[in-house]
């Protein structure tokens, strides 16, 4: 499944609305086909799921700019 954006920005908001006192780990892999889009699309993922969970890890090469938001704001993220 390749998912866009929007769609993955959606399922962060329901992550960070189910359980609030507990830990949430978001595990996301790269979005395909979006071409020049990639990187834009990558980090606003990236800059949204800052408030949506507390550990981000990410799959693919694609996923780079989720992790250089989430490094750049000090945040736990494996890749």
């Amino acid at each position: 499944y390749n998912a866009a954006a929007a769609s993955l920005q959606a399922a962060l908001t329901v992550l960070k609305e189910k359980g609030e006192s507990r830990r949430k780990i978001a595990v996301i892999g790269a979005m395909r086909e979006l071409g020049k889009h990639s990187e834009g699309a990558h980090r606003a993922v990236g800059n949204w799921a800052l408030d949506c969970a507390d550990i981000m890890v990410c799959l693919g090469e694609d996923c780079s700019p989720i992790v250089e938001v989430w490094n750049a704001m000090g945040r736990e993220v494996h890749w």
